[in-house]
């Protein structure tokens, strides 16, 4: 690599500051420094990787956790800034006449906040509907969809499915029932780009993607070509352990971090990137295309097949409606699908796509159709029983 950049040297100045880096970054090249893993994060929990004192910090989040133990991550209001900031370049257009839907976890995890001070930032009307929560069942999140003039929503791809199940067992139209319902923004899942058209079909309406992690906030977001381009204007990309010219895991240094710098950070994630200049939206920014974890792939004959390429090959070849659900097990000698609506018959298509054996099939409880009509109520603790009441009923969350 050619010497240094002064931003990159900042960088490092700032990473030092921490306990986790200040032994741990050479003063050679680039090159020589060693990766930080999830593994780093997790065992510098929880102050290792901070770099100011705990008064200039403006709030301190913990990645979901779902794949061990979570790691910590901290902002200042200039750190949330740049995540806002870059955030609203996505091509959904986010404006002050906007009525926000946010429906992922309003907790530790950074995606709800983010979301919400990108629309604050604006001057957009914020609904905090949160997600995983017994207080925002999908009947409701329908009724607030049709009640009050929401003109976008921020989830995950896997929700646009459920509420358009949900809205046809309540004889709910997706496309007439939600008159002000402009565009859905969406993250957290990759979306095959044929999952994706069938969704919109299935709205009638368009859905833009985000790509980014707790760690970092947004990485890239969608233009209005339909690509995904990354913001190497406020961080630094490489790829590693390359399974091709173009394709291997995704490592992103944190430019403008103040909080907690991030150097050479391995993500975990097998992307595909496109040349600089390649879209017809103009951006000088390269595309990406997120392919998944790499643990999550099925070792084919020509390389890794992940989620997103059976994905892609069942909505393309199988002609299946956008609110389909489907899921696939790796038997070993075969890969056994199963999804929730009628299919054409394209086994050999399938087969042929993906270069592996495969045996497929229509189970239409993929998810229990009394699973999406739940209304939990939120109750508050009652110390006071009366005589009718259960003792169960006292302490109730």
């Amino acid at each position: 690599m050619e010497t240094l950049n002064p931003i990159l040297s900042d960088v490092l100045n700032r990473a030092r500051k921490t306990a986790f880096y200040q032994d741990r970054l050479p003063n050679s090249s680039w090159e020589n420094i060693p990766l930080t893993t999830k593994s780093d994060l997790r065992d510098s929990y929880p102050f290792g990787l901070l770099a100011l004192p705990h008064r200039q910090i403006a709030s301190y989040h913990e990645s979901s956790g779902t794949s061990g133990k979570p790691t910590a991550s901290f902002f200042t209001e200039a750190d949330w800034q740049d995540v806002v900031s870059r955030f609203l370049r996505n091509a959904i257009n986010v404006s002050e006449n906007d009525w926000i839907f946010i429906k992922t976890p309003y907790s530790l995890v950074t995606t709800a906040h983010q979301m919400h001070r990108a629309a604050e930032m604006v001057g957009a009307t914020v609904v905090p509907g949160s997600n995983r929560t017994t207080n925002m069942s999908y009947p409701k999140v329908l009724r607030l969809l049709s009640d009050l003039p929401i003109t976008a929503v921020w989830c995950l791809p896997t929700e646009v499915c459920l509420w358009a199940k949900a809205a046809r067992q309540l004889n709910l139209n997706p496309i007439t029932s939600f008159p002000h319902l402009r565009a859905f923004l969406v993250a957290g899942e990759s979306l095959a780009p044929s999952r994706k058209k069938a969704m919109e079909s299935f709205w009638g309406r368009p859905i833009f993607c985000d790509y980014g992690s707790t760690e970092t906030g947004s990485l890239g977001g969608q233009c209005s070509h339909g690509n995904m381009h990354l913001w190497e204007d406020r961080l630094y990309f490489e790829l590693v352990d390359k399974v091709a010219q173009n394709c291997g895991s995704l490592v992103v240094t944190s430019l403008h971090r103040q909080a907690m710098p991030l150097v050479r950070y391995n993500l975990g994630d097998v992307v595909r990137l496109g040349a600089a200049d390649s879209c017809g939206c103009g951006s000088r920014f390269r595309t990406i295309e997120v392919l998944g974890r790499k643990e999550s792939a099925i070792s084919g004959p020509d390389g890794p097949v992940f989620p997103i390429d059976i994905e892609e090959a069942l909505f393309s070849l199988l002609e299946l409606p956008g609110d389909c659900l489907w899921r696939a097990k790796w038997m070993g000698d075969r890969l056994k699908v199963e999804v929730d609506r009628p299919f054409s018959n394209a086994l050999a298509e399938l087969e042929m796509k993906l270069r592996l054996p495969i045996t497929i099939s229509y189970v239409e409880d993929i998810l229990p159709r009394d699973h999406l009509m739940k209304e939990t109520k939120f109750s508050k603790p009652k110390y006071l029983l009366s005589a009718d009441d259960s003792w169960h009923s006292a302490i109730t969350y």
